[in-house]
């Protein structure tokens, strides 16, 4: 794909998904005509607007915070601009990356290319939503909660959060985070296809991912059996069938992760939107956020304790190497959902975070609607190499 196709598809397909919502096309056409040379070279992509890029606007989608416009990108754009990479634009997120809806009131709603009716997820929404529509080559999104797994899944594309540690991950807003969300956030690219996953992961990692084995896969069953719908259950079972099959097991460790990073993420959440002061100015999704966290009680993020989930955690993970699970409990929800449950249908990203693995979303079918369906691949520390075997393998 080459900057002209891109600015085309931009051109016939903006407009309704409000995907990119800053365009750098003036000089994404002048670099297209003497492209750098790399493994990306030539290649037009797009970055989260929360993540900086050299002379672009962010502003986290806030009316809340003040318009930056950085002075150099952020490591993992540098990395990817080294490689070849021709920036066309930003793309929109939640307001504060806080909701699995890429909706605010700077920039307004994305929605889903397969269902504009439909939301294409948060709050790396208007990647998935750029990437799907052939806009760009590939995106650059960031995951905390699932905010690169969940619109990865909603529109039909490739996605993964790497594991703590193998992308760099400064220059991320806000400047300055607290120790949770600092130490579990990660970035990492969306693309249309497996290997073009493994190619923009290896030039953001820095080192080559490919060429693994698949390990020894199981399906990750939920201690709580909470509700999924059916078609996310049977992507699962269809994945897995690709593999040759697999056992069910439930980490012994799944709730416990889950918890902390829920006390841990609200408590954060908590004192972010706090320090912003009134909201009058906030987007109704950050409000109902408000409304959820507004009681947490303070939780200080325990290094040590997590320490000992993580031993405890990879060495269980080391027999069980490679997890199947939902991207999500349900297929894209109607653009502008708000209910307080919308994040409920995320638990199956939480362990992930919490532990920092890698993991992985891979369009395996679609929903009664003609929704894309994901499922989330999930590894060990230090093992994105097998995560993208896996997706390779899934994929076919």
């Amino acid at each position: 794909m080459q900057v002209a196709e891109a600015i085309e598809r931009i051109e016939a397909r903006n407009a309704e998904l409000n995907a990119i919502v800053v365009l750098d096309l003036e000089r994404a056409q002048a670099e297209a005509a003497a492209p750098r040379r790399g493994p990306l070279s030539g290649l037009p992509f797009t970055v989260k607007e929360a993540i900086a890029t050299a002379g672009l606007p962010a502003c986290e989608a806030s009316r809340l915070r003040p318009v930056e416009r950085p002075a150099t990108d952020a490591p993992a754009v540098a990395r990817l601009r080294k490689a070849g990479a021709i920036l066309v634009g930003k793309t929109n997120i939640s307001e504060l990356c806080a909701h699995p809806d890429s909706s605010n009131l700077v920039y307004g709603a994305t929605r889903n290319p397969v269902d504009p009716s439909r939301s294409a997820g948060g709050s790396s929404g208007g990647e998935a939503a750029a990437v799907a529509a052939g806009m760009s080559a590939f995106g650059l999104g960031s995951d905390y909660g699932g905010s690169i797994r969940a619109p990865a899944h909603f529109c039909g594309v490739f996605g993964m959060r790497p594991g703590l540690g193998r992308v760099p991950t400064g220059g991320h807003l806000p400047r300055v985070q607290p120790p949770g969300r600092r130490y579990w956030a990660t970035i990492g690219p969306l693309t249309r296809s497996a290997a073009e996953l493994e190619l923009v992961l290896s030039v953001l990692a820095g080192e080559p991912l490919g060429g693994a084995e698949v390990p020894r896969v199981a399906i990750y069953r939920d201690a709580l059996d909470r509700p999924v719908d059916r078609c996310c259950e049977e992507a699962v079972t269809e994945a897995a069938s690709r593999l040759g099959g697999a056992d069910e097991v439930t980490p012994p460790f799944q709730l416990e992760a889950e918890r902390l990073y829920e006390w841990v993420s609200g408590a954060e959440s908590r004192e972010l939107i706090r320090a912003l002061g009134p909201l009058d100015e906030a987007s109704p999704h950050l409000r109902s956020i408000w409304e959820l966290v507004r009681d947490v009680p303070p939780v200080t993020f325990d290094a040590a304790a997590v320490a000992e989930l993580e031993a405890r955690a990879f060495a269980w993970l080391d027999e069980h190497p490679i997890l199947l699970c939902p991207a999500a409990a349900t297929a894209a929800f109607p653009l502008g959902y708000d209910e307080p449950d919308v994040f409920d249908y995320f638990h199956h990203c939480k362990l992930a975070s919490a532990l920092g693995l890698p993991a992985a979303v891979v369009p395996v079918s679609t929903s009664p609607e003609a929704l894309p369906v994901g499922v989330q691949i999930v590894g060990r520390r230090g093992r994105e190499d097998e995560v993208l075997a896996t997706a390779r393998a899934i994929a076919g």
